[in-house]
């Protein structure tokens, strides 16, 4: 949806980059700027202008919302009534307003939402900023000479800042490997991560940054809660944050719908069906498909079916990089190809189950199957989780491993106590926008209004709460789906990634699964492009796409070096069909990185 620039240095050191240019991915984002003897701020958002605009004072003061806010309608409602002689500007900026007036930034400790907050209140020539508490929205924050200054998109702070040729090879060798790079690490020396849930306040009079913690993800289970009562719990979390993302004022809601359970849970908590569609993304008619077909029958959603052309991936692939930042690989750029779709069909805000995983399905963890009934167990500790990573024997690869020492170190390798698995999850999935899929949230985040349920507080703290026992083979999320679903349609529906009806027993879905699997099997020795899923048979495509041919044959020496130095290679494959199958990914990594050398966001233009 949104980004900022936010830059404290005094007028005569600022850069004259144009940043709100830079932050113009489409032609519906609408852009602020201030320009003011104390910062420079811009401010980028889409959707209704009576939401999402900044709001102003008569005194100079500025409250912006970058990013989803989820208020409850009644808070709406409230600031709605508010004087007109009061602040100008959007609601979501008058809310925070509102709340500031009344009690500080502690007032905003408990919103909700992928967003930044951004206030300056220009009685105390203070300024706030507010980053959410899962790092979903990113912003990233470097010093120049004693200045502050933040961005949302690290490399158009990169190109304001002058730090563009300042690259950080360890994070680009990490990429290489592991398809992720380690937070707070950028591509750029002296460019990081700002942590979540933090209130900063930049004093512009004293010229000195202080900050607050507002939110950690600190383990709080309860010894004597039950499943059953959490699975309550975080049920009634999600119909809550469900509810604060579609509320009528919002506009009509878009939900990506796929055959399993998290898209259909929120279908399941709509309360206007009428004012929302689902849509499915496909190659080809699959079981996927056919299953969020009628998942949306189900709900009585209208069914908004849109097929890709063959080389989908590849001709978004440079300007979903360019967009993203280049930190995950654009084999999860899945949305930007159909933007302009929604846009058609009316849609103002995009819902998705992203996230369900690495918080309640287990998936930061290393897991094994039981090749008998499919049950996931607990594996012991590798860095090797969710993608491959590869490991080479050069000076490079070897620094990049030695950051992932740190990151999880011996003392939380060797235990597998709750507080300790619950410190491994938050470390690999938190700041949200650093995990591996990140292209696929990021672009449609700075493209149009998305916000994921996941990102509530509310369903965050029950996360908290939540150990991780619990979410191996998906218990407390099936207890949680089932009441959801309890006297639905959707409840009769199977779920694509086992083939049994949420309610089945225990046995059943095992055997479904394991006829599953079979299937698959079988279907792999027939490489074509389409899957059975959602997204297309990357070990086919990478080898038989024209485009993917065409982008990695132009020329990037500077990164071609890089390559070289960081897998000892001597050359590198020619083509993308020269790198083996069981290296697809590697190319994918290898290839996202030169799109992103060639089209990073540092010029208007589009390309270095």
């Amino acid at each position: 949806m949104p980004d900022i620039l936010l830059d404290t240095r005094p007028p005569e050191r600022r850069s004259d980059v144009d940043a709100a240019a830079l932050l113009s991915w489409s032609g519906w984002i609408r852009v602020s700027t201030w320009e003011t003897p104390e910062f420079r701020l811009v401010v980028t958002w889409t959707g209704p202008e009576t939401l999402w605009e900044p709001c102003t004072l008569s005194d100079g003061t500025i409250a912006a919302v970058v990013g989803f806010l989820a208020l409850d309608e009644a808070e709406w409602a409230a600031t709605e009534r508010e004087p007109v002689a009061g602040p100008r500007g959007g609601l979501a900026g008058r809310a925070v307003w509102r709340r500031f007036q009344a009690h500080g930034t502690r007032s905003w400790d408990d919103l909700s939402g992928n967003a930044v907050i951004v206030l300056y209140d220009a009685a105390s020539g203070r300024l706030h900023v507010r980053t959410d508490p899962a790092g979903c929205f990113p912003l990233y924050g470097c010093w120049e000479d004693g200045s502050r200054i933040w961005a949302s998109h690290p490399d158009v702070l990169a190109a304001v800042t002058g730090r563009i040729q300042k690259l950080d090879t360890v994070s680009l060798a990490e990429f290489i490997m592991a398809s992720t790079v380690t937070p707070p690490h950028t591509y750029y020396e002296g460019i990081e991560f700002c942590p979540a849930g933090t209130v900063f306040t930049w004093d512009t009079r004293a010229r000195a940054l202080s900050d607050r913690a507002y939110f950690r993800l600190d383990y709080r289970a309860e010894p004597n809660a039950t499943e059953d009562e959490l699975a309550g719990a975080l049920a009634e979390a999600w119909r809550r944050a469900v509810a604060r993302r579609t509320l009528p004022r919002l506009g009509r809601v878009a939900v990506a719908l796929s055959g399993g359970l998290d898209s259909r849970l929120i279908l399941s908590c709509l309360h206007d069906p009428g004012n929302a569609f689902a849509f499915t993304c496909y190659d080809a008619p699959n079981r996927e498909y056919r299953m969020a077909r009628a998942i949306a029958r189900a709900a009585g959603v209208e069914f908004v079916p849109i097929q890709r052309p063959a080389d989908y991936y590849g001709s978004h692939a440079p300007a979903g990089v360019r967009i993203s930042g280049g930190m995950g690989t654009f084999a999860n750029n899945h949305f930007l190809g159909v933007m302009d779709t929604l846009q058609q069909a009316d849609a103002r805000i995009l819902l998705t189950g992203c996230y369900c995983d690495y918080l309640f399905k287990a998936l930061p963890l290393n897991r094994g199957v039981r090749w008998w009934d499919g049950l996931e167990i607990l594996a012991p500790f590798d860095h090797e989780f969710y993608f491959s990573r590869w490991r080479f024997d050069t000076p490079l690869a070897r620094q990049a491993e030695q950051r992932w020492e740190h990151h999880i170190p011996p003392t939380l390798q060797q235990s597998s106590d709750d507080v300790t698995l619950f410190r491994i999850e938050t470390l690999r999935t938190f700041p949200l926008c650093y995990e591996g899929d990140n292209e696929q949230r990021l672009v449609p985040q700075r493209v149009m209004t998305w916000s994921p349920p996941v990102t509530d507080l509310e369903v965050l703290r029950v996360y908290q709460r939540t150990p991780s026992r619990w979410k191996l083979n998906r218990s407390l999320f099936l207890k949680t789906a089932r009441r959801l679903l309890a006297d639905s349609p959707l409840l009769a529906v199977p779920d694509a990634n086992t083939g049994a009806r949420i309610d089945a027993p225990a046995w059943r879905e095992a055997l479904s699964w394991q006829w599953l699997r079979i299937c698959r099997k079988v279907r792999g020795w027939r490489m074509r492009h389409a899957s059975d899923g959602s997204w297309p048979n990357w070990r086919f495509y990478y080898r038989h796409s024209p485009v993917l041919e065409r982008h990695w044959c132009e020329p990037a020496p500077d990164l071609e070096d890089l390559f070289l130095r960081v897998t000892g290679w001597r050359e590198l494959p020619r083509r993308p069909a020269d790198f083996p199958v069981d290296r697809c990914f590697l190319f994918v990594a290898m290839l996202t990185l030169k799109l992103w050398w060639r089209h990073r966001a540092c010029s208007v233009g589009g390309s270095n």
